[in-house]
């Protein structure tokens, strides 16, 4: 995880705190997974800071984002919010530059899921309408192959 992961100012109510202190690590977690199976297939990787401004978790605080290269294949893996409706947690997934193609994790039923309209998915309009499938080793690398696929 990143080194400057966290409130950039420490939030002084303590259920702001727990809630932050629970979602910095949840990405963290995940940045960790996720880095670690990029590197066993021999992909580079970059941890970057993103900066996030929430009141709810007493203000501006940042996270880790991880940039991942496949070949001429350069993805970003990019922490967006810690709550949306049925999700606690949510994070783009997608190619460099200018999102050409976008997969979106959400945090829900106890783990990550990805939605993504993986090719056995069918036609879809919005990645929301996509395949969900659960988020682990094996689904962010068909994730990576197809995304690298539709690439060129």
């Amino acid at each position: 995880m990143s080194a400057l992961a966290g409130p950039l100012a420490p939030p002084t109510d303590p259920a702001q705190r727990a809630r932050l202190d629970e979602w910095v690590g949840r990405i963290g977690r995940l940045v960790a997974d996720v880095r670690g199976w990029a590197q066993a297939a021999d992909w580079p990787t970059r941890v970057v800071d993103k900066t996030l401004q929430d009141a709810d978790l007493g203000g501006r605080y940042s996270l880790p984002a991880l940039v991942i290269q496949r070949d001429t294949t350069r993805l970003m893996m990019e922490p967006v919010a810690r709550q949306a409706p049925g999700a606690d947690g949510v994070v783009d997934f997608y190619l460099m530059p200018g999102y050409d193609d976008v997969a979106t994790l959400f945090h829900y039923a106890g783990g990550w899921h990805v939605h993504y309209p993986f090719r056995d998915g069918g036609t879809v309009a919005t990645v929301g309408d996509g395949v969900a499938k659960p988020f682990g080793r094996d689904t962010f690398h068909e994730l990576v192959e197809e995304m690298a696929g539709r690439a060129g």
